[in-house]
C-alpha cells in the first residue's frame, strides 16, 4: 500500500523580518518545509533576509496581498500593535502569533533548553551548541545574534532531542516558554523603557524559573544566586565556577559564559573533558567584539554591548587582549529610555577609557519625537566624561564619520564601537577587509 502523501506546510507571513531573532527564526522555519514571505520596511533589513535559502522577501504592498493568502502571521515585538498589517491580518481571521510565541509552537516535541540574563545570552547559548553540536546531539538552536561559522546565520535545524533557544527577558517574552533547563547568566537592571526597577526585573526572572518543567535544572553563576538568593531556584540549581580555559573569545565575561554552557552541556550528558575542546574551538559571534577589519591602520572592533555593565566587560576583555595599545571607544547609545534611566553608570563605564566619540543616540522608527531629548542626554554624558578628565567627543551625525575615524586614527591602534544600532553598519561600509 503507497505510503500517504507528506502534508504540505502551511505558508508563513513574516513582518519586521528583518531583526536578526526573525531572519533566524525564518530559516527554521523554512527548513522545516514552510513556505516563508517575509517582509520589513526596512531596506537594510530586507537585503539580509533575501540572503536566506528558499525565503521570499516581499514589500509591505505586497504583505497586505499575501494575508489573503496564508493562515499564519508571525510578527516581530519591535512593530506596533496598532500596524496596519497586523490589523488586516487579524481581521481576516488570521492566526497571528508574536516571535516568541511562534518559538514555543515551534518547539513542541523537543527538550527546551532556555538561556537567560541580561548579559551573555547569546554568547552562552552559541557555546553551549558547539558543545552539543561536537557531541553528536544534532540540536535545533536559534539565537538573536549570528555565528561566525554559520554563515551568516544564529540558527540551524537538528533532529536531536533538545532546542537550544536564548531567551529574552524585554516585556517578560520569555514567559511564554515552558523550559525543560534553564541557564541565567546574569540579573540585572535594564529594559527601563519597560521595567521600573531591579525588583521588577527580579520579579520576571522569579516567574520564568517557576515556569521550568517538573524535573528541570537550572544552572547559573555563584555571583548572581548569591545577589539574588530569594529567587525560587529550584533544588535542581547548580553554580558553575570559572575555569581558566584557553578560548579564542578574550575576557573573564566570557570565561563565565563558557562555564555556564559546560555545566549544563554536563548535565545534559556531554562529557566534561569533551565540552572543554569545544569552547576551546568556539570562534564566537557577529557583534561580539567582532573584528570587522581595519580604517588607516586601525583596528575596528563591533560589539552589541549597549548596558554599562557589558560595556565595561568588553572593554576590559579588550585591554587584555591588546596590552600597550591605545583603544578608543565608539559608542552609540541604545535608546533615550536607556541613556535617561543610567548616565551615571555609563558614565562610570567609559571613564575608564583612553577615549569616547559619542554617536547619535538610536531612536526606533515611530519615537522620532524624543530626538531633542537624545540630544540633551548625549551632551550631559559628554560633560559628565569631560569633568572626569576623559576626551569626549560627541559625533552630531554618521556624515561626520569618516573624518572622525580619520581623526582617531592619528591617536589610537584600536577602536571598539558599542552598537545595537545602526553603527556597525556605517562602519562596515568604511573599514577594509584584512
Amino acid at each position: 500500500m503507497a505510503a500517504a502523501p507528506a502534508r504540505k506546510k502551511e505558508a508563513v507571513l513574516m513582518l519586521g523580518a528583518g531583526g536578526t531573532g526573525m531572519r533566524n527564526l525564518a530559516f527554521l522555519l523554512r527548513e522545516g518545509g514552510a513556505p516563508v514571505f517575509a517582509a520589513d520596511a526596512n531596506q537594510n533589513a530586507a537585503q539580509k533576509i533575501a540572503a536566506l535559502r528558499g525565503t521570499t522577501v516581499i514589500g509591505e504592498a505586497e504583505a497586505h496581498a499575501r494575508i489573503a493568502d496564508v493562515n499564519l502571521v508571525v510578527y516581530s515585538d519591535a512593530l506596533p500593535q496598532d500596524h496596519g498589517l497586523l490589523e488586516a491580518a487579524r481581521a481576516g481571521g488570521k492566526h497571528v502569533l508574536s516571535y516568541h510565541e511562534m518559538v514555543a509552537r515551534l518547539a513542541g516535541g523537543k527538550k527546551l533548553v532556555a538561556v537567560a540574563g541580561t548579559h551573555g545570552k547569546s554568547s552562552t547559548a552559541a557555546m553551549l551548541a558547539r558543545i552539543l553540536i561536537d557531541a553528536d546531539l544534532d540540536p535545533t538552536v536559534l539565537l538573536g545574534a549570528d555565528v561566525l561559522e554559520w554563515q551568516g546565520r544564529g540558527a540551524r535545524a537538528g533532529k536531536g532531542a533538545f532546542f537550544v533557544v536564548e531567551a529574552d527577558e524585554y516585556r517578560n517574552h520569555f514567559l511564554s516558554y515552558t523550559p525543560a533547563h534553564v541557564v541565567i547568566t546574569s540579573i540585572d537592571f535594564d529594559h527601563p523603557d519597560y521595567f521600573s526597577s531591579l525588583a521588577a526585573v527580579r520579579q520576571s526572572f522569579s516567574a520564568f524559573l517557576r515556569r521550568l518543567a517538573p524535573g528541570g535544572s537550572v544552572v547559573t553563576l555563584p555571583a548572581v544566586k548569591a545577589a539574588h538568593p530569594d529567587l525560587p531556584w529550584p533544588n535542581t540549581t547548580q553554580v558553575a565556577a570559572r575555569e581558566r580555559l584557553v578560548l579564542r573569545v578574550p575576557g573573564d565575561h566570557m570565561l563565565d559564559n563558557a562555564a555556564l554552557a559546560k555545566a549544563m552541556a554536563v548535565t545534559l550528558g556531554v562529557p566534561a573533558q569533551a565540552a572543554t575542546a569545544s569552547l576551546e574551538n568556539f570562534v564566537g559571534l557577529s557583534r561580539r567584539a567582532e573584528i570587522i577589519g581595519d580604517f588607516k591602520g586601525m583596528i575596528i572592533v563591533s560589539d552589541y554591548g549597549h548596558h554599562p555593565t557589558a560595556i565595561a566587560a568588553t572593554y576590559a576583555a579588550l585591554r587584555g587582549h591588546y596590552p600597550g595599545k591605545r583603544i578608543a571607544v565608539l559608542f552609540e547609545p541604545h535608546t533615550v529610555s536607556r541613556l535617561a534611566a543610567l548616565p551615571d553608570e555609563f558614565a562610570a563605564s567609559l571613564a575608564a577609557t583612553d577615549g569616547v566619540v559619542l554617536a547619535p543616540v538610536f531612536i526606533p522608527p515611530g519615537r522620532e519625537q524624543e530626538t531633542q531629548e537624545a540630544a540633551t542626554l548625549l551632551a550631559f554624558l559628554a560633560e559628565k566624561l569631560q569633568k572626569k578628565k576623559v576626551y569626549a567627543h560627541i559625533l552630531p551625525s554618521y556624515d561626520g564619520l569618516p573624518s572622525t575615524l580619520t581623526e582617531l586614527a592619528h591617536d589610537f591602534d584600536v577602536v571598539v564601537a558599542f552598537t545595537a544600532g545602526v553603527l556597525d553598519e556605517h562602519l562596515r561600509r568604511l573599514v577594509s577587509k584584512g
